[in-house]
């Protein structure tokens, strides 16, 4: 910051000098002085009859100090809904937070804001305070997924009188990975009385990982009424995102 000074005299005598505050003087009625920092700085003046006076200026307006950016996540688990940005800035240079600007380039006045993303992939946001200082932060996404997992063929095998194996081939996420298969099982004796009504998270109707991509579950007849005929299987694949691919067998 550029201080400038003029000093006059209504004495008559004139202004003889301008002491700065660093100590220098200067033998003119007008000068300047440049300050890095906050603070009082005291000129003196003195006239040509000997007559000094001081005069203090005080300088609080100087901030040289970078504002900080914190960025919060919602939500951090695997998602196959869009996630939300949240940019805070704070500033201890005393100017205060001007704006945020959002990875999109949008300027937002204040010292938060927001944006919502839909896929994956490094976003950055700027924190801006009223003395022009920046700071920049950069954020990855990795946890949405929005795509299905994919599966392949099923097949019914070890038939016997009470009981049959269901296998799932090919069963493969890429991103978030499968979480689980269910396998809800109904005959067509009594409509769906025997058809397990938790289905959707009961271990009970949880297959079996066999390895490289292959899923099995085995059908027990005591679970079904002791029932003989037709049986409907259904097979449901989550991954960690909560996408499904669902196929039926019989």
């Amino acid at each position: 910051v550029t201080l400038n000074f003029t000093a006059t005299d209504t004495g008559g005598s004139g202004v003889k000098s301008i002491k700065k505050p660093d100590g220098t003087t200067v033998t003119t009625a007008s000068t300047t002085f440049v300050v890095s920092a906050n603070g009082t700085y005291d000129f003196v003046v003195t006239d040509n009859a000997e007559n000094s006076k001081t005069v203090s200026i005080v300088v609080n307006r100087i901030d040289k100090s970078l504002p900080t950016l914190a960025i919060v996540q919602t939500p951090t688990a695997w998602t196959n809904q869009n996630v939300t940005l949240t940019a805070t800035g704070s500033d201890t240079g005393d100017s205060g937070v001007k704006s945020i600007t959002l990875p999109n380039g949008n300027v937002v006045s204040g010292s938060s804001a927001s944006e919502i993303v839909s896929a994956n992939g490094t976003f950055t946001f700027k924190v801006t305070d009223n003395a022009g200082n920046v700071t920049s932060k950069t954020i990855t996404v990795t946890n949405i997924d929005k795509v299905a997992p994919t599966i392949g063929k099923s097949e019914i095998k070890n038939v016997t009188q009470d009981s049959f194996d269901v296998y799932l081939y090919d069963v493969k996420d890429l991103d978030s990975g499968i979480s689980k298969v269910q396998f809800p099982v109904w005959t067509n004796e009594g409509g769906q009385d025997d058809l397990l009504k938790t289905w959707q998270t009961d271990s009970k109707a949880s297959g079996t990982n066999m390895g490289n991509g292959t899923w099995k579950f085995t059908v027990n007849r005591s679970e079904h009424n002791y029932e003989f005929g037709y049986y409907t299987v259904h097979i449901y694949t989550y991954d960690a995102a909560g996408n499904t691919a669902v196929t039926t067998t019989s």
